[in-house]
């Protein structure tokens, strides 16, 4: 029995899954809980995890690593896929580090119906940038004209239907669009999946609830119906991302990410930004919206299954340390959480030190630190913006005049109110 056996799990395909499966069984039996999303409560008994933690003598914090930190990061903003949390950590690393980060010309999107161009960011001083995270269409051969040879991509992708109630909810009450807005029942969910192209625009590009995800990563037939570029695009998606994190598994995702990249436990740490859950309990969700769903939204739940299996096969290749230093880095987030939240309406507070552990030295949180992880997208934009302005106005106003004059007045009232 014990040679079949061995012949069986050596030539199986889906060995990686049963042993990923078991390590996700023995974590549940000690937590209480299959780790199912980084926004959830913390863990009980957290001295005994870092105590446990403090056993292994074989992980190091990244800081003393051979390999250097990516400066260079890509991060395709994907929507509704708590995408906004992962642009604050972003946004962190590289104003920390003076690194010379993609900004949209107006708003807070370079471009959510194609991919970037000149026009739609503002310039870079040394002709290249270190980091892109605002919404933009993916397309490689675009965006690497603006970064450097050795730059990351990175993005995030959240449970199809999930993602689809979230963007519906979101731009049907927050941000409202046109053909969100006239729904009369009282699950507009229900009558919009009876018949989704009565109601979505003729231009798939100004939709946000048909295959979403897959048309922010590039998806080549944006009328989605020809899935026969499909296993192309996901093929080439696998070859062209370095990380796709995975909303369901967030705490897991950025440590896979820290990882990546080579960061600091610091660098991603962070506090849930956007968000939105307030209509979402007035829903009666049946299986049978979810079924319909699945039949609309074909190109994101094959791009979502086929990246989660990437994803637990890279938790697999990490080895057990891996959950271990999830659990520690959940506990120091609550730690700084609850300190942010106590103090972000205080002057003056001391700052917080988060002790040295094995995947960390000594970590100091400032009220400054705690700032700009509170701080709304919008409202961080439009200060970045504003910094930009302030300090290269001498250089590049004469480049946004000459690209487009409302641009430049747009950069004059920035600066005017500095």
């Amino acid at each position: 029995m014990t040679k079949p056996f061995c012949r069986f799990w050596q030539r199986s395909k889906w060995r990686w899954y049963i042993l990923a499966l078991f390590l996700l069984s023995g974590l549940a039996l000690f937590t209480g809980r299959l780790g199912t999303s980084g926004m959830h409560s913390i863990m009980a008994a957290p001295i005994a995890i870092i105590q446990e933690a403090s056993n292994y003598n074989d992980v190091t914090d990244c800081v003393t690593c051979e390999n250097k930190p990516s400066n260079h990061v890509v991060f395709i903003k994907v929507h509704k896929a708590a995408s906004t949390t992962v642009m604050n950590v972003m946004l962190r690393y590289g104003l920390s580090r003076n690194l010379t980060i993609m900004l949209p010309r107006r708003y807070n999107c370079i471009n959510e119906l194609g991919t970037v161009s000149k026009r739609d960011v503002l310039p870079s001083i040394t002709g290249k940038y270190d980091i892109l995270c605002n919404h933009v269409i993916y397309n490689r051969t675009a965006i690497a004209s603006f970064f450097p040879s050795d730059t990351k991509y990175v993005t995030i992708l959240r449970e199809p239907f999930e993602q689809f109630v979230s963007g519906f909810m979101f731009y049907r009450y927050v941000y409202p669009v046109n053909y969100l807005k006239n729904f009369t029942s009282a699950n507009p969910v229900h009558e919009f999946l009876s018949n989704p192209r009565k109601y979505e625009p003729a231009n798939p590009w100004y939709s946000f609830t048909n295959n979403r995800m897959s048309l922010d990563l590039g998806y080549p037939d944006v009328s989605f119906k020809n899935m026969t570029y499909l296993d192309d695009f996901l093929k080439s998606l696998s070859k062209e991302f370095d990380l796709v994190m995975l909303a369901e598994y967030f705490d897991e995702s950025v440590i896979l990410l820290k990882r990546t990249l080579n960061w600091a436990l610091k660098d991603v740490l962070y506090i849930s930004s956007n968000t939105f859950s307030k209509y979402k309990a007035q829903l009666n969700i049946s299986v049978d919206d979810k079924l319909a769903h699945q039949q609309w939204a074909k190109a994101d739940y094959a791009l979502y299954q086929y990246f989660y299996d990437v994803f637990w096969k890279k938790v697999y290749d990490q080895g057990a340390t891996f959950f271990q230093e999830v659990r520690t880095f959940r506990y120091l987030r609550k730690l700084m959480t609850d300190y942010c939240q106590q103090n972000k309406f205080k002057r003056s507070s001391v700052d917080l030190i988060l002790q040295a552990t094995n995947w960390s030295s000594d970590i100091t949180i400032t009220k400054k630190d705690c700032q700009i992880m509170l701080t709304a997208e919008l409202n961080l934009i439009e200060n970045m913006k504003r910094d930009y302005m302030f300090k290269f106005k001498d250089k590049v106003t004469h480049l946004l005049h000459k690209n487009s004059s409302w641009v430049y007045d747009y950069a004059t009232k920035k600066l005017k109110h500095r």
